[in-house]
């Protein structure tokens, strides 16, 4: 693959989040930015999809779209800037069913 080098400046704080966070998930800062980057990438692509299947492009479809960028950006803001961390959800939603699913077989025993 050929690849490019992509020079960022950013704030000490937001820096020290980054790194951080990165130490946390146990990545390099490079990795944890390029993943969200990428996801960035998509979530835009998929918005931009839809605004360009909407049949007609009305001065309505763009007020639709502005609504739903508008939208997307109180979420992040309710949410501190944080993307949803699906693996979390999905393993805690794991051991919830398994903590559920072993108490129902010590009952029945």
């Amino acid at each position: 693959m050929d690849e490019k080098c992509i020079q960022l400046f950013t704030d000490p704080e937001t820096e020290w989040r980054i790194e951080l966070v990165a130490a946390k998930r146990d990545v390099a800062v490079a990795e944890y930015c390029l993943a969200a980057i990428q996801r960035q990438l998509v979530e835009d692509e998929q918005l931009e999809r839809y605004r360009l299947d909407i049949p007609g492009r009305s001065g309505l479809d763009e007020e639709f779209f502005r609504s739903l960028q508008a939208l997307r950006e109180k979420i992040k803001v309710r949410r501190g800037g944080q993307p949803i961390d699906i693996y979390r959800i999905m393993t805690q939603m794991r051991d919830e069913r398994e903590n559920e699913i072993l108490g129902m077989k010590g009952r029945s025993s």
